[in-house]
């Protein structure tokens, strides 16, 4: 049961509402002035965190492609020898072709480089005496440029096993 009150022409009376329509607006306004910088902000972030993700993918793609650099002649004596001149020619040529759009311009090869790492000497390996005595590492580094123009460096790096 609703009570409604009646002013003097004996209609219901509407609730007072003079400026709600304005503080309604107002209050709108400045939920916009507060929402729109913010949300703008939190796009170039998220984009900001694709591009890095992104780029470290890509470059994580690439370093299998060092595997196609290795010496026959030494793989065929279980050891593995990376040939540097031809791995670092195929691994840019690799990076550069299999480059995203999305990375196009933004994305740079800075180094390559290809270390070793030496290995113990186990008298029980089942290789015996052709066991590897080392084995290489590939590591990647590129420069991310963000539309910000802040610079993030990517790194990545694989090593080659061979047991």
């Amino acid at each position: 049961m609703a009570i409604y009150l009646r002013d003097s022409t004996g209609l219901p009376r509407l609730h007072n509402r003079n400026g709600s329509v304005g503080s309604v607006l107002l209050v709108a306004g400045f939920c916009l002035l507060l929402l729109i910088p913010l949300g703008v902000q939190a796009v170039q972030k998220a984009y900001s965190h694709v591009l890095v993700v992104r780029s470290h993918q890509h470059v994580e793609q690439i370093l299998p492609a060092a595997c196609l650099c290795l010496d026959p002649a030494s793989l065929s004596e279980g050891q593995a020898k990376i040939l540097s001149v031809s791995g670092r020619a195929l691994l840019d040529e690799t990076f550069s072709a299999r480059m995203p759009t999305l990375l196009a311009d933004r994305l740079e090869l800075n180094s390559i480089r290809f270390y070793t790492h030496y290995l113990d000497y186990e008298p029980d390996h089942w290789m015996q005496e052709r066991q590897p005595d080392s084995q290489p590492i590939v590591q990647i580094n590129a420069i991310l440029t963000l539309p910000d123009g802040q610079t993030v460096l990517i790194r990545q790096a694989l090593e080659i096993l061979i047991d």
